[in-house]
Order: structure tokens, then sequence, then C-alpha cells
């Protein structure tokens, strides 16, 4: 099933028309395209929420998670970060929610007249009662196509309120349309110059940029063999990192479950991230072991304090993992999904998340 719902912006945006020949759009499967695979995870959790979302790098930049394609015929290659503004430079002034992690992608020329962004997702072996909620703004117009399957057409432009932007808003939980692994999220965008689905116009002599914004995220449960189980920042289910305020320390969680009990962990063992940070916090009598029922299940999960820039946590990263040994001598590995903020938006030069 397929729902929808849309949210306006305020804003007017003047245009000049050059026509010119674009790809032809419609319904239909995707064209071949080589995805990297990534590799399963070690302990992922059961219950798997992922943010997805465009703009993943510095303005101005590329995006390392969605390619583009302006012509028929093309490869695709890195999204280019910028658009959603009126300024020469297609800048990186948010189109939608300016409390979403994403930014604006283009092309990277500002004379393409249509395009197709695509990313990708991954669910795990055994997947079940999957969701995909996905807010999407596109200028001028753009399809969506979910697995190569047409999901819907949006326009820039209300219908009934000529000017006022629109953000449209889907929860697809269709089961039918997933696959187990590499899934592909597809958007055709088309500058058509009038805010509205049709023929494309090239804009090379107009500061109106093509651009798309999407940010969102897919859930999914999992029945798997035992794993163990953390939850980094517990509580969030983005778990972004600040690579701002990387000299404070980042929470983790190993949770005990129905086959794992977390107590049994010798938490002097345990390292987390890249770089294999080890519990920040100590008293006179050693490393700090802190135990705590995290997700109020009634059984006593282990907490550890990492610090940010002792984790080698990079900005891009999209995983962190943790390991260690049991007081029995069992070794383990577990993971979970992360977000990186970069504190090089606000003025750095660094495009690492260190301190």
């Amino acid at each position: 099933m397929i729902r929808r719902g849309v949210l306006f912006i305020n804003l007017v945006i003047s245009v000049s028309i050059i026509l010119i020949a674009g790809c032809e759009n419609g319904t239909g499967l995707v064209d071949t395209v080589e995805i990297p695979v990534t590799e399963d995870l070690p302990g992922s959790v059961l219950i798997d929420t992922v943010s997805i979302f465009s703009g993943n790098g510095v303005c101005g930049g590329i995006d390392s998670l969605v390619s583009v394609r302006a012509a028929c015929g093309q490869a695709f290659i890195s999204a280019l970060i910028g658009g959603g503004s009126d300024s020469v430079s297609c800048s990186c002034e948010k189109a939608g929610d300016p409390d979403s992690p994403s930014l604006a992608i283009t092309t990277h020329s500002r004379e393409d007249s249509t395009a197709e962004f695509l990313t990708y997702f991954e669910l795990p072996a055994g997947f079940t009662d999957v969701h995909l909620i996905l807010s999407v703004i596109a200028d001028d117009a753009a399809q969506i196509f979910l697995n190569g399957i047409f999901i819907d057409q949006i326009d820039l432009y209300s219908p009934s309120e000529p000017g006022v932007r629109e953000i449209w808003e889907f929860d697809i939980d269709d089961e039918d349309l997933f696959a187990e692994g590499i899934n592909t999220l597809l958007f055709k965008v088309m500058n058509t110059g009038t805010g509205y689905y049709g023929v494309p116009a090239a804009r090379a002599d107009s500061s109106d940029c093509m651009y798309l914004e999407f940010w969102g995220v897919y859930t999914s449960h999992v029945e798997d063999s035992c794993h163990v189980v953390i939850d980094i920042k517990p509580g969030s289910d983005r778990n972004p990192v600040n690579c701002k305020k990387m000299n404070g320390v980042i929470p983790v969680a190993i949770l005990s479950t129905g086959c794992f009990d977390a107590t049994e962990v010798n938490h002097t063992t345990v390292k987390f991230g890249p770089l294999g940070a080890s519990e920040e916090h100590f008293n006179k009598y050693g490393m700090k072991r802190h135990e705590e029922d995290v997700d109020l299940d009634g059984d006593i999960d282990l907490v550890f304090h990492f610090r940010g820039y002792k984790t080698g946590i990079a900005y891009g990263d999209t995983i962190a993992t943790l390991s260690g040994w049991t007081y029995g001598g069992v070794y383990f590995e577990a993971s979970d999904r992360i977000i990186t903020v970069p504190w090089h938006l606000d003025g750095g030069d660094s495009t690492w998340c260190d301190k």
C-alpha cells in the first residue's frame, strides 16, 4: 500500500525557458546499474530503522550515496550537492524541512533539463513488516520508482495554489515492492520552468536550478539467529553523530535479549569504532561498569560512553561497530546505523568527523 500526503511551502520563482529535447520519461524498469553491495552486518539489530536522504556530503561537493545521469546512455556519476534556491550558484539552502539531515542535489551542469537520480538501500534476509516513509520535493517535477516500479508523479507547485511548493510524503508498506538485499530508488526529475510535469525546458541562461531533495526512514523486522544487539545513542532512531562536538561522549548500549545476557560481557574488553575507543569513565576502582535497563524490557543492559574523537568515526560513515569478549571467553561484534552531521558545513575545512 502507498499512502501520500502533501505539505506546502510559499515561494515565487521567476523563470525563462529554452526548449530542448530530453530523455524519454515514463513508467517501466530502471536500466541495469552496477551497484556496490554492502557486507552483512555482524550482529545487525532485529528491528532496523535506517535513515535515507539526499545531500550526503559537503555543499558544492558530491553526494556519496546518490548518483545522477543527465542524458540517455550516459553513465551514472555522483550527484552534486546544491540547488533549492534562486542563486546563480545553486546554493545549498534547504528546499524542504529545515530540521531534516538532507540537502538538495542537482546535476553538474545547469544546462540539463532532465536527470535521473539513483540511490539504494539494503534489506536483510528474512525481512518482514517493511515501511519506507519518504518526503520528496523536486524542481520542477519528478517520477518516482522503487525497484523499477512506478510509484507516483509529483509536481513542484500545488495545482490549486500556483507559486506554492509542495512537499510530497509517502508511506510505502507493500512488501511486494521490496526485495531482499539491494533495493533501488530512482527519481526522474524534469525542469520544465512551469513547476508542473510536462515538456522539459533548458535553463542555461537562468539561475533556476533543477534539483531534488528527499529524506525519510525505512524500517523492517528480521527473525534471525541470536545476535548481540547494540543501540547507539539509546532513545534515538537516527543516531546522529555531531562532527562539531566530537569532544563529547557517544553512549552505546549492549542490549540483553532472549538469547544473550549483556551482563556477561567483560566491559574492559569492549572497543568501539574504527580506532577502537574504550569506555571513557573511570573511578578509583578502574574502568566504570554501567548496568541499566535501557530499553525498559525488564532485563539489564550494559551502557558505555566513548569519547567521540577517539572512535575514528569519519564523516559519511553510516554504520559503527562495537566488539568485545564475554567473561566466558566468547568474542562478538555488533553494529548499528549512524548519521554523521558534518561540522565543516559551519566553516571548517576538514572532511573528517574528528574533534
